[in-house]
């Protein structure tokens, strides 16, 4: 295990390093609400990084975005040789909630996570019912709701039992959409909300500002080309306000 560096804290067995080392909130004492950011396979870019604080911090968020890789020496994690990459990942989500829950400008009872493909995964690993018996009956400690961008919805097999938003595009050959629309239903049965949003003619990463129209860029190995330009997610703010 990597020695822990300036804003590092320890998930279970291992240090999760926060983002510039910094904990960004809105002005004031608080308690604010709060939102764990969760990456994708090949972390989360600068200027995303940039966006997301911007945007949550705006609509009177603490955003803490957690590294998952800085300390386990990965670069990325996109291309096999992780057997449970989103399982440990799971285990990062539930530290940086036990994380915020120290914090006095915290209010520890309105966390929400928000994930990026990978990330989304672990959204909704979070929102499963084992989750619920794994992590939160220890320690009373529960993530409010979810929101999960162009995630992985096949390996998802429990129930979600916290209200989930799914967004993403009908044009996403990375994450179908079809895989997650399939299961809608299925994580509904308990009455959680359980919601989905399909932007028509949308792909993959349509969250990122890095990926213009046109533009190549090198990600974790493999060249990619943004097909639309970058988009704000209809409707994210007013399902976490109302959480």
């Amino acid at each position: 295990m990597k020695a822990p560096r300036n804003g590092s804290f320890r998930a279970g067995a291992l240090w999760v390093t926060i983002y510039r080392g910094i904990l960004p909130k809105p002005e004031g004492a608080g308690p604010f609400p709060a939102v764990i950011g969760l990456h994708g396979c090949g972390g989360m870019l600068g200027t995303t990084k940039r966006k997301l604080v911007d945007e949550l911090v705006g609509w009177g968020y603490a955003v803490l975005l957690v590294d998952s890789f800085a300390t386990r020496d990965l670069e990325h994690a996109c291309i096999g040789g992780f057997t449970d990459i989103a399982g440990m990942r799971r285990s990062d989500a539930y530290g940086a909630l036990a994380f915020l829950a120290r914090q006095t400008f915290v209010d520890p009872q309105r966390v929400a996570a928000i994930g990026f493909s990978q990330g989304g995964w672990v959204t909704l690993l979070v929102a499963e019912a084992d989750s619920f018996e794994l992590f939160v009956r220890a320690s009373n400690l529960g993530v409010r709701a979810v929101v999960a961008l162009y995630p992985l919805c096949k390996p998802v097999v429990g129930r979600l039992v916290i209200p989930t938003l799914i967004l993403i595009g009908a044009l996403d050959d990375w994450t179908p959409a079809a895989d997650c629309s399939e299961k809608i239903d299925a994580w509904r049965t308990d009455g959680v909300p359980v919601e989905q949003v399909v932007y028509p003619g949308v792909h993959h990463s349509f969250y990122y500002p890095e990926f213009q129209p046109g533009r190549t860029i090198l990600v974790t190995g493999w060249n990619t080309t943004r097909r639309q330009p970058p988009m704000r997610p209809a409707g994210c703010g007013n399902f976490l306000s109302a959480t």
